[in-house]
């Protein structure tokens, strides 16, 4: 995942504008967020795309092109100085030294607070899991380059069983408070 690192500009009407170096201003809803707080937004590679507009825009100048078959992956240096990788499909890849922009769907976008809790943009319960903060820069794409962090998603794995046991201890409790028959 591609990571910038961001700052609230202003929150109004429920909408809250962000803004960090080597993407544009994005606007998300201002469920938690206040003016002046820190955020990391995160980006999956294969979802960005190559176009101008979009809800979450990236630009920077290609630096190295993968070439993987129907697919490239292009690592664009941002004008902070980082690099983020965008996967590129089909024949023709970007070259080396070509600007480009490229955008992601609003829903494609994942947004962190500092202590590295996902902050929800959507109405659903399963953006409550941590990404602790030394774990998103071993994964970021700066200069040591891209690296694959198995204990990220053990940890996640581990967050969503904790979180399955416990819904399960509540409700067998609740079963066998009522009436064992009622329960399946």
């Amino acid at each position: 995942m591609n990571f910038f690192e961001a700052r609230v500009e202003s929150v109004e009407a429920g909408r809250a504008r962000v803004a960090g170096a080597g993407f544009r201003s994005l606007d998300l809803p201002a469920t938690s967020l206040t003016v002046g707080d820190a955020l990391t937004i995160g980006v999956r590679p294969e979802h960005l795309v190559q176009e101008t507009n979009g809800p979450f825009a990236a630009e920077g100048v290609v630096e190295l092109v993968e070439r993987l078959g129907e697919s490239s992956f292009a690592h664009v240096r941002r004008v902070d100085d980082r690099l983020f990788v965008a996967e590129v499909r089909g024949r023709e890849a970007p070259t080396p030294g070509e600007r480009m922009t490229l955008i992601a769907a609003a829903q494609d976008v994942h947004v962190f607070d500092a202590s590295g809790q996902r902050v929800s943009t959507q109405s659903n319960s399963w953006n409550k899991f941590a990404i602790a903060q030394d774990r998103i820069a071993l994964c970021d794409h700066g200069s040591r380059g891209s690296r694959l962090d198995l204990r990220l998603g053990i940890r996640v794995l581990v967050g969503l069983l904790a979180h399955w046991h416990s819904t399960c201890r509540a409700r067998r409790a609740t079963c066998l408070a009522t009436s064992a028959r009622s329960c399946t």
